[in-house]
């Protein structure tokens, strides 16, 4: 018995998710094999235009397992959106600015919810939750600011 492998928890749901992945991709080819689905390059493009969600995904996937919860990740998506959308288009900032704007304000954002959760011993749903409440607020905020002039262009 000394040479037989226990898998761990956390092993076995990595295991479960790959294997799921695979069988469903395998169901896919069966299913739209005149299409193309079984080609290489539409197995890479799941990969590549699917790249956010996989990387929020993961992200996830580590809150959850180490036993946390992140309620807030999609707001914060849309807010980081608005934020890059509203700086290009109204503020005349350039993309990559924008970009690291946005990077920066998103570390922000964890480092506050991860200090009143570590250090405040607030509850991790609360926080996440008055976190994405503000998320979608300034989500509004900026689509407002955004739009705000809009039939005003048309006037002239």
């Amino acid at each position: 018995m000394k040479g037989k492998m226990k898998l761990k928890q956390n092993s076995f749901l990595l295991l479960v998710t790959i294997l799921l992945f695979f069988i469903m991709y395998g169901i896919g080819c069966v299913l739209f094999n005149a299409q193309g689905f079984s080609k290489t390059q539409n197995f890479l493009n799941l990969f590549i235009s699917n790249a956010g969600l996989i990387v929020i995904g993961i992200g996830m996937t580590i809150v959850m397992i180490t036993g946390g919860i992140d309620i807030s990740v999609g707001s914060f998506v849309a807010m980081g959106c608005m934020m890059l959308a509203w700086m290009m288009e109204k503020g005349g900032i350039g993309a990559v600015p924008a970009v690291l704007i946005v990077l920066v304000t998103g570390i922000v954002f964890g480092l506050v919810q991860g200090f009143l959760v570590a250090y405040m011993d607030i509850q991790p749903f609360i926080v996440t939750l008055a976190g994405m409440f503000f998320a979608r607020g300034m989500t509004a905020v900026s689509y407002t600011h955004l739009r705000a002039h809009e039939t005003d262009q048309y006037l002239v």
